[in-house]
């Protein structure tokens, strides 16, 4: 399996790698248990890899749900995502959602610029952003 593969040298670096035997009972296909957080990761090939994390937990809420199932402490649930080509990214399952991480398992911190602009539409007036401020109107007759 293509995403098997570029993802087991990823979980070696974080730990001991216990792999599942695929059957509809294991909740995740494998467990990494380093000097962190226990992690249970399950992974999913998906479509557009790119997708925002809030259409790949809709797209995979099967999966999510498989993962929240899992009880027992402090673990990390995560689910790894891959394309035909082997690339990966990954997310903690959180109750509220998908947080995007790094590979070592730490998670990604927008940028002050994201974190500014998140949820601002495109065009609209955003103080202290580069843009335009106003949608510009071409071959309107004055």
């Amino acid at each position: 399996m293509i995403g098997k593969d570029a993802a087991l040298p990823i979980a070696q670096n974080r730990g001991q790698v216990r792999i599942s035997s695929h059957s509809v009972r294991n909740l995740a296909g494998f467990v990494i248990a380093g000097s962190g957080t226990p992690a249970f990761v399950r992974m999913w090939k998906v479509q557009c890899l790119h997708s925002p994390p809030e259409k790949i937990e809709a797209d995979l809420r099967n999966e999510v749900s498989m993962l929240r199932r899992i009880q027992g402490g402090t673990v990390s649930l995560e689910l790894w995502t891959y394309s035909r080509y082997g690339v990966l990214r990954f997310f903690r399952v959180e109750e509220t959602g998908l947080v995007e991480l790094r590979s070592d398992g730490k998670m990604i911190v927008p940028s002050p610029k994201e974190t500014a602009t998140a949820g601002v539409p495109a065009g609209s007036d955003v103080p202290g952003t580069a843009g335009p401020l106003a949608p510009t109107v071409t071959g309107v007759a004055e």
